[in-house]
């Protein structure tokens, strides 16, 4: 299971380092400029400084500027703490929680949920990074399976139940065992929101795929 997480958290990391393109999901680019515009009166002191990561409770997590909701399924599903998920990306807590969405859109990565399912290995995650400018999605994304091929078989495919047009399709290979994996990207206001989805078995990751909706 702790080869699946590592495998995992590279992986989801992999389109963060590689970076996204420029297109947005326009029904939320207001709620982030609002927010961004609290942010930046509060002096990035009060609650408005954390607006873009997202929260969970008790087996669903929410994020309102992303417009995106998890809800695990059956299982031992555990939500990371804020420490383990900064040492995912090699950083402090510190680091982490202070971290603005003016960071992100600068180039900084941001992990905002990790969940997993203690008892198989299966996990999902949602990691923050800065888009790139003048690229379309489309050739971004392919640019990014490109990538993630030195790795996995990938393929990229259209439609995604959070409304996305592109996703990418992954599967890894090692000792004789697969691994799905699948990556779902939103763009908003210079950042992409990465999703992505892990399983050992197909029937579970259908079920970990459609666990995410767009709010």
């Amino acid at each position: 299971m702790k080869k699946i997480l590592v495998v995992t958290m590279v992986l989801a990391l992999a389109i963060a380092s590689v970076g996204c393109g420029s297109e947005k999901k326009e029904d939320n680019t207001t709620a982030a400029s609002e927010a961004a515009k609290a942010d930046g009166e509060a002096g990035n002191t009060s609650e408005a400084a954390n607006y873009f990561k997202g929260s969970s409770a008790g087996k669903t997590y929410t994020n309102d500027v992303y417009g995106i909701t998890f809800t695990s399924p059956e299982g031992q599903w555990i939500y990371a703490e804020p420490s383990e998920l900064a040492s995912r990306v090699g950083k402090t807590s510190d680091e982490v929680n202070s971290m603005t969405f003016e960071d992100v859109k600068g180039g900084k990565v941001f992990p905002a949920m990790m969940c997993t399912n203690m008892s198989s290995g299966e996990s999902v995650s949602f990691i923050l990074s800065a888009s790139q400018a003048g690229v379309s999605e489309k050739d971004q994304i392919e640019a990014t399976a490109k990538a993630l091929g030195t790795q996995a078989n990938v393929e990229v495919k259209e439609g995604s139940p959070i409304g996305s047009t592109y996703y990418c399709d992954m599967i890894y290979e090692d000792a004789g065992v697969n691994l799905y994996m699948r990556q779902y990207y939103i763009f908003i206001e210079g950042t992409a929101g990465t999703i992505t989805v892990t399983a050992s078995t197909k029937e579970s990751f259908e079920t970990l795929c459609n666990a995410w909706k767009a709010k």
